[in-house]
């Protein structure tokens, strides 16, 4: 038994407090390399979803707030200015900056591969803090209620939970590609477009 088993215990009596602080942790260090959209769904299959919803949501929107605080505090650091240099990174920061709220919504409402570096960014940015709080929850309450509700209620039309997880995780990571692939097709794009302006402004020098 793993100790990520051992601390998810349903019958352990700190359950709850353990699921707590490791969503809390995930969120807050975008960097932990555990996938929360994976651990909430095998905690589902062992607890009930109202409950499950409500300590996810409130777990990872205090995880967004110190994820906000510590990059923000850290910000003229070499080691964040290094992490912002990411490939991924950059890549959300560049559509952060240029689409703002939009773009906030839609990369903490959709499970993008990436979607928690937004966590390391928003901070060193100086984004308001009320908004990010604002559309985080929201987007929180979302995507955490789309997949566990939506994953319970598919459980109890299937009756058999192993293919309902499976479909759920191929949905995921489908969504996640489709979104990557998007993120990629506007930086093309957005490069495309900047070199025909440069074409244009030599021509016309």
């Amino acid at each position: 038994m793993s100790y990520l088993e051992i601390l998810l215990n349903p019958n352990e009596p700190w359950f709850w407090l353990n699921l707590f602080v490791l969503i809390f942790l995930v969120e807050a260090i975008p960097f932990i390399p555990i996938h929360l959209e994976a651990l909430l769904l095998m905690v589902l299959l062992i607890t009930h979803p109202l409950i499950l919803w409500i300590v996810s949501v409130i777990a990872l929107s205090l995880g967004t707030a110190t994820s906000y605080f510590w990059t923000h505090r850290l910000a003229n650091t070499k080691w964040m200015k290094k992490q912002l240099e990411r490939k991924n990174v950059k890549l959300l920061k560049y559509y952060f900056i240029r689409y703002g709220d939009p773009f906030l919504v839609i990369i903490r409402t959709i499970p993008v591969i990436p979607y928690r570096s937004i966590n390391i960014i928003a901070g060193p940015l100086e984004y308001p803090f009320e908004r990010y709080m604002l559309l985080s929850i929201l987007t929180a309450m979302l995507r955490l209620g789309l997949i566990i509700f939506g994953t319970s209620f598919l459980i109890n039309i299937t009756g058999n939970k192993t293919l309902t997880i499976i479909i759920v995780i191929a949905a995921l990571l489908f969504l996640s590609l489709l979104s990557l692939i998007y993120l990629n097709h506007l930086k093309k794009k957005n490069g495309n477009n900047q070199q025909k302006k440069e074409v244009d402004k030599n021509h016309l020098d």
